[in-house]
């Protein structure tokens, strides 16, 4: 009983560090104008756990190593949300590594 408590007790509190490194990255992309429509002054409220995923039931990437088309030879990483409603996956952002560094490709998303 007692290792249990203590596993489960490190688990939250890595999950606790790993949720703040999350939010500072996040706090600073917003106050470096990275993200398109966040100004400096934006505030937001947290909830811990995270109960939603936008219009997600779920959020999940897959590393891939482009063998053929334009970008042959390249890794790229695309990331997938499963919808609410239809229960698929889709791609809502895709991204390719060119001369060390990563590129987003346009997705169109669907409505």
């Amino acid at each position: 009983m007692r290792k249990s408590v203590v596993v489960i007790s490190l688990a939250v509190c890595l999950s606790g560090c790993a949720i703040l490194d999350k939010i500072d990255a996040i706090d600073q992309d917003v106050d470096q104008g990275r993200i398109q429509g966040m100004a400096e002054e934006s505030e937001f409220a947290y909830s811990i756990p995270n109960f939603h995923k936008g219009p997600y039931a779920g959020v999940d990437d897959v590393n891939v190593r482009v063998i053929k088309g334009p970008y042959k030879g390249l890794n790229a990483t695309f990331f997938l949300g499963k919808s609410r409603e239809s229960g698929q996956w889709e791609v809502f952002l895709a991204m390719v590594e060119k001369d060390g560094k990563w590129e987003s490709l346009p997705v169109k998303l669907t409505e």
